[in-house]
C-alpha cells in the first residue's frame, strides 16, 4: 500500500505501475485508510469467495477471478488487482456503457471522492483507463474493445464477442 500526501493522478499512476497494489493520499481519514488496509489483507480464499471465484471466456477475453488473471488472445495481460477488477467490470456489461463513477467505485471504495471538484475522479478513470488499454496493446498492437463514451464513461465493446 502506497500513503502519500502526493495525490496527482501521475504519482499514483507510477506508484501502481511498479507495484503499488493500492495508493491513498495521506489527507483521507483514518476509516477510510483501514478499509483499505482491510481489504488488502483479506486472504486469497476470502477474495475468491467475494469475486465469486470462476474462470470466464469473454470473446478473446479470459478472467480467471480467483488469481485476478486475464489472457487476451492466449497470452496473459500484467494487470494490476485493481486494472483486472475495471477489465471484469467492463467486460461483464459487454456492449453496455459504464459510467466513470461506476469504474472508480471499483477501483476505490464505493463514494470515494477523488481529485479536484465533484467529478475530480474522471483524471484517475482515465489514467486507469490508458493504462489498462497500453497493457492489452503490448500483447496486441490491433486491441481496440475498450471505447470511450466522452462525458458518460467507457464500455467493453460487444464485438470483441465474435473474436
Amino acid at each position: 500500500m502506497f500513503l502519500t500526501s502526493m495525490n496527482q493522478p501521475l504519482f499514483e499512476e507510477t506508484a501502481l505501475e511498479h507495484g503499488a497494489v493500492e495508493y491513498v493520499d495521506k489527507t483521507r481519514s483514518l476509516r477510510v485508510i483501514l478499509k483499505r488496509l482491510e481489504r488488502l489483507i483479506t486472504t486469497p480464499a476470502e477474495r475468491a469467495t467475494a469475486a465469486q471465484a470462476r474462470d470466464e471466456q469473454i470473446g478473446a477475453l479470459k478472467l480467471d477471478h480467483e488469481s485476478k488473471r486475464a489472457c487476451w488472445r492466449g497470452p496473459q495481460v500484467p494487470l494490476s488487482m485493481g486494472e483486472f477488477d475495471v477489465v471484469a467490470l467492463l467486460s461483464s456489461k459487454a456492449g453496455t456503457d459504464v459510467s466513470y463513477r461506476q469504474i472508480y467505485d471499483v477501483i476505490q471504495d464505493m463514494g470515494f471522492v477523488g481529485g479536484r471538484g465533484p467529478e475530480g475522479y474522471r483524471a484517475n478513470v482515465r489514467a486507469a483507463i490508458k493504462r489498462i488499454r497500453r497493457k492489452f496493446c503490448d500483447i496486441d498492437p490491433q486491441f481496440d474493445a475498450l471505447k470511450n463514451y466522452p462525458g458518460f464513461g467507457y464500455r467493453w465493446d460487444s464485438q470483441d464477442l465474435n473474436a
